[in-house]
């Protein structure tokens, strides 16, 4: 099946990979569900991002999200760039490997990039009210970045100008096991106004995946670790004031599943973490930052049916152990000036949900609930005693979907959602690269009721119209706040709402002529505020998005103009930003039947703009070209 560009926006469940047909490297789209796995609250909004441009190589996940008109970066630069989704940032976002929950406690937001994109397949990005049926952390959606999944052996190299990115992949799989390995390194980028970005960094990683049938039931495992080393964390303040790096990283994400058709599902996960964080104030003092932790859980679920509906019943189990964060301070001559435990911190959240769905002539309803339950935990240093904070959340969801005709579906989703305090929120009280940060122990949690209603249109048999309208009522909003130029905390904010729009429209050619041809114009609204007029930070700009493809015998070429508005109305810790224009664009040709050749720009326009409202951006890296050769062998 050849791809459209336009499948991805508009085809709710897409798995996507890569094939070889006619000697043409084409992608192919196809319709899998778990149907046990699958709830059709959340789902129905999910779109598999395999991205448009599978030739362009991108360092970090946030690019690849930025493609989405709901999507953005967010934060400081660098491999471990941060995003938002609708205005929701930090630990709003629910950042997922293979169903692992990936929570870094980074004040900046959890960021997956210690995964290569050699090892990924696609992107599952889940916006909407109805990600609240994931628990705490999904309030303004979900990302699952799934890793490859194949059965032929395959080598890749990837080059880049500017930052002298160089990236090697393999692939060797049959069809029980599946192993992988990549290496990536980056040097230090140049804005386009010449100014040293401090983007740095060598980064080694594996995948071992296993499947097998025993007994009637399916059985698979996987492994993912990763080594990463001199990580740069590029700012406005490098490198004058301050040089931030991360000088190792080390992640494992292991897992292991059971299913028995449509009738159980049972999981377990880990996710062990240890890196460190150095941050040197240029003429004042060098802070190192110590941290490691354990994610574990599990999962399952049973299918059910009740008042003649389909759904599911089930218990989520998150646990994070041995959360410990420790913070050194030297003097410019080496000498020590503290070296302190300030977090030692544990949480155990437990989750019982259920959803049902009903099929009724042309609609389909589905109503969903989570109940939570939280304990978390700080061990005070120095002392004996503990301070815990016990929680609980109870949640609901509903959907309806009408086919007004064949050509026009509408549906509407409404939601609770809730967001528990992280652990360094509530507990963590040291030094960041952006300075001193105080938690705040007295934190209760953001609660959320909202809403959204979409068009998807066939407007005529080659044009396509997906529209979307979301509204969100905010109550308890924690907001980072600075006390002074150097000190930061958190606080309750009484009530906010965020709201806004998004629009796709897709035109896919028919004719002999026209056919290679697809193109598709996307863009986005939203704004955010408190009851009493303050902007929330984090909001998305305005921006318009023009991609267009074209899929010949002989070669693929693809171009994407993206124009974000200025920025003018800001949150706490931003700034004001101008518009800019950005153009990327690729060219990908087959050589044979198992080699294929890429070439692109990013960039192209040199344009020369912070990469994000935050008051501590740097500027966004200048023009690049690259290419990319992938191999597939025997």
């Amino acid at each position: 099946m050849r791809f459209l560009s336009s499948a991805l926006l508009f085809t709710p469940f897409l798995i996507v990979s890569a094939v070889h047909a006619d000697d043409v490297e084409t992608i192919e789209v196809r319709a899998e569900r778990n149907r046990l796995l699958a709830s059709e609250l959340a789902d129905n909004n999910t779109k598999a991002l395999a991205v448009f441009d599978t030739a362009t190589v991108k360092s970090t996940w946030a690019e690849w999200l930025a493609v989405d008109p709901s999507a953005h970066l967010n934060g400081q630069g660098g491999l471990l760039q941060s995003y938002s989704v609708r205005g929701f940032s930090r630990a709003r976002i629910r950042t997922e490997v293979d169903g692992v929950p990936i929570i870094t406690d980074r004040r900046a937001g959890n960021s997956a990039s210690f995964i290569s994109p050699v090892l990924i397949e696609h992107i599952d990005l889940q916006k909407g009210p109805s990600s609240t049926f994931y628990g705490s952390d999904a309030m303004g959606g979900v990302i699952n970045l799934v890793s490859t999944q194949f059965e032929t052996n395959q080598i890749s190299a990837s080059w880049q100008s500017n930052d002298q990115y160089k990236e090697l992949g393999l692939l060797l799989g049959n069809e029980t096991i599946q192993t992988g390995f990549s290496y990536r390194h980056a040097n230090d980028a140049e804005a386009a106004n010449n100014t040293a970005l401090n983007t740095d960094f060598e980064q080694f990683g594996g995948l071992v995946k296993w499947s097998s049938i025993m007994n009637g039931v399916n059985v698979n495992a996987s492994w993912l670790p990763s080594l990463a080393k001199n990580i740069g964390k590029s700012s406005s303040q490098y490198p004058a004031e301050r040089i931030v790096d991360y000088p190792e990283e080390l992640h494992s994400v292991s897992q292991v599943a059971l299913q028995k058709d449509n009738d159980w599902y049972l999981k377990l996960f880990h996710h062990y973490q240890n890196w460190d964080t150095d941050t040197l104030r240029v003429g004042s003092r060098q802070n190192t930052t110590n941290y490691q932790s354990h994610t574990l859980g599990g999962l399952a679920l049973m299918s059910t049916q009740w008042l003649a509906g389909e759904g599911r019943i089930g218990v989520d189990w998150l646990s994070r152990k041995g959360v410990d964060i420790r913070d050194t301070e030297k003097s410019l001559t080496g000498e020590v000036n503290y070296h302190k435990k300030v977090v030692d911190a544990a949480q155990d959240n437990y989750a019982l949900f259920s959803d049902l769905h009903w099929q009724i002539d042309t609609m389909k309803v589905s109503i969903g609930a989570r109940f939570d339950v939280i304990e978390q935990r700080q061990h005070i240093i120095e002392a004996v005693t503990e301070s815990k904070v016990d929680d609980h959340q109870l949640n609901g969801s509903f959907a309806i979907e009408h086919n007004l005709s064949a050509d026009h579906q509408l549906r509407f989703e409404w939601g609770t959602g809730f967001r528990f305090p992280t652990l360094s929120e509530l507990y963590f009280e040291g030094e960041t690269p952006r300075g001193t940060t105080i938690g705040n122990a007295n934190l209760v949690p953001e609660q959320s009721q909202g809403s959204q209603l979409r068009w998807l249109a066939q407007l005529a048999p080659n044009w396509q119209m997906n529209a979307e309208a979301y509204y969100y009522n905010l109550d308890n909003y924690i907001e980072r706040y600075d006390i002074n130029d150097d000190v930061r905390s958190y606080r309750n904010l009484d009530s906010a709402r965020i709201y806004g729009a998004e629009l796709s429209v897709a035109w896919q050619g028919t004719s002999v002529k026209f056919k290679p041809w697809s193109t598709v114009l996307s863009g986005q609204y939203q704004k955010g505020e408190t009851d009493e007029g303050q902007i929330l930070a984090d909001l998305l700009p305005a921006k318009v998005t023009w991609h267009t493809d074209w899929r010949g015998d002989s070669f693929t070429w693809t171009n994407q103009l993206t124009w974000q508005l200025s920025q003018t109305s800001i949150g706490s810790g931003e700034v004001r930003r101008d518009n800019n224009f950005v153009w990327n664009m690729s060219l990908e040709k087959p050589l044979s039947s198992d080699v294929t050749l890429s070439v692109y720009g990013k960039n192209l326009t040199d344009s020369d703009h912070f990469t994000t409202a935050d008051e501590d951006a740097p500027y966004t890296v200048g023009r690049s070209f690259g290419a990319k050769l992938t191999m597939s062998f025997d």
